[in-house]
């Protein structure tokens, strides 16, 4: 890109609150965020052996809570959201396109879900492949206060608050592993697309 001519800045965002760390957290009798803290280094080490270039910015999850909340907030007043039990998740029949990204057909986007982190069998849930944007946490878990009651956000609408926040309120381009095109960036280009 930069041969082309762009400017390119690149932002790493450091997830240090989701799904995964807060139950290994526990397992191991650590503080969520000493977990992430040493693996975070672990990364930098890995980055650096990798000769990788240095980012533009490497916003923690933690740090940009208020803007995801306003950020659902965003999703809401544009009927993209329904409330269950606490719990604010994304209505993916609002984004007709939902699923054009990877290219996947509705079958196996909720067997990957299922596979990745989601909960397709969720009773609340509409649709099998609606996603969570917040939820309320569970006894001993980090809480930070929204309009739907105290809890945390979920994983895919961290990485568009905090992208756009730091770069501009449309990202260019999103990258990462095959793994995260489903469901990662396929729910954060469904919210980001219908925040803007």
């Amino acid at each position: 890109l930069e041969d082309l001519g762009h400017e390119v800045k690149l932002v790493r965002n450091i997830t240090d609150v989701d799904d995964s760390i807060l139950p290994k957290a526990r397992e191991l009798g650590v503080d969520f965020l000493e977990l992430a803290a040493e693996e975070t280094a672990r990364f930098h080490g890995d980055m650096i052996a990798l000769n990788t270039r240095p980012v533009f910015a490497e916003p923690h999850a933690t740090k940009w809570v208020a803007e995801m909340v306003e950020f659902v907030e965003t999703l809401e007043v544009k009927g993209h959201t329904y409330v269950v039990d606490g719990t604010v998740f994304y209505d993916v029949s609002t984004f007709p396109d939902f699923g054009a990204l990877s290219g996947y057909s509705d079958e196996q986007m909720v067997e990957l879900s299922a596979e990745r982190g989601g909960n397709p069998n969720d009773p609340r849930l509409r649709n099998p492949l609606d996603f969570i944007l917040w939820q309320p946490s569970l006894d001993a878990e980090p809480m930070w206060p929204s309009p739907w009651g105290n809890g945390r956000p979920g994983w895919h609408i961290e990485c568009s608050a905090m992208s756009m926040g730091v770069l501009a309120p449309t990202v260019d381009v999103d990258g990462g592993g095959a793994d995260l095109i489903f469901p990662h960036h396929e729910c954060s280009r469904a919210q980001s697309e219908a925040a803007n």
